[in-house]
């Protein structure tokens, strides 16, 4: 006897060979053609084949179901993953954009507060030289009243001089004719 095993353990052929539990198939008619997990046994008269394919296809099957749902928990794993990072680029790009947005304010602010004291210090300036101005007018204002009263003055003085000129002089004349 020629004892063929694909991809089955030494464990499970003994199994197979042993066990009545298994359900044994004999037929002479047909070489075995069962898949990779399959046990067959060639013998010297026919062909019989220890067969197990309910119990390797639900295998199969939860291998395959197995291997879908690790495929799918790492899809998900990773569409959580480029999610997580999405979030956070946008809340890196919202942060960002409101640091920006205050720093802009920030700067309005102090532009404004800028122009207002610039305003200020021209206002001062403008009310400082008009200050100056009325002082200098009231300034020019006394000096030339200081001036008419100066000529008032000299004119009174010189009237004075005129008049005591002519008292001399008619004084003169009365004491000639006196004489």
């Amino acid at each position: 006897m020629r004892i063929v095993c694909k991809d089955v353990t030494a464990e499970t052929l003994y199994d197979v060979l042993h066990d009545t539990s298994y359900r044994k198939k004999w037929d002479s008619n047909m070489i075995d053609t069962h898949d990779i997990g399959r046990l067959t046994v060639n013998a010297d008269v026919g062909y019989y084949s220890c067969e197990s394919e309910k119990k390797v296809e639900e295998e199969e099957e939860e291998e395959e179901e197995e291997e879908e749902e690790e495929v799918e928990e790492e899809e998900e794993v990773e569409e959580e993953g480029e999610e997580e990072e999405e979030e956070e680029e946008e809340e890196e790009e919202e942060e960002e954009g409101e640091e920006e947005e205050e720093e802009e304010e920030e700067e309005e602010e102090e532009r404004e507060e800028g122009e207002e004291e610039e305003e200020e210090e021209e206002e001062d300036e403008e009310e400082e030289e008009e200050e100056e101005e009325e002082e200098e007018g009231e300034e020019e204002e006394e000096e030339e009243e200081e001036e008419e009263e100066e000529e008032e003055e000299e004119e009174k003085e010189e009237e004075k001089e005129e008049e005591e000129e002519e008292e001399g002089e008619e004084e003169g004349e009365e004491d000639s004719k006196s004489l």
